[in-house]
């Protein structure tokens, strides 16, 4: 069976699109992208904090 240096070297090879990175991510990376995101403030009372809602486009080709 052949080491995961060889298989991911493969892989890298046959579809270097789908590799995201050469090097494996530190652990401190780790650590920060799974840290909890803090909630902010609202900025005004009435704000519900949502993006306003958009209507659906419409087809050119009717």
């Amino acid at each position: 069976m052949p080491n995961d240096t060889a298989l991911f070297l493969g892989q890298f090879l046959r579809n270097p699109a789908a590799i995201g990175a050469l090097a494996p991510s530190s652990r401190r990376l780790a650590a920060a992208v799974c840290a909890p995101v803090p909630e902010r403030a609202s900025r005004s009372s009435s704000s519900s904090g949502r993006a306003p809602a958009r209507s659906p486009r419409r087809s050119s080709s009717g």
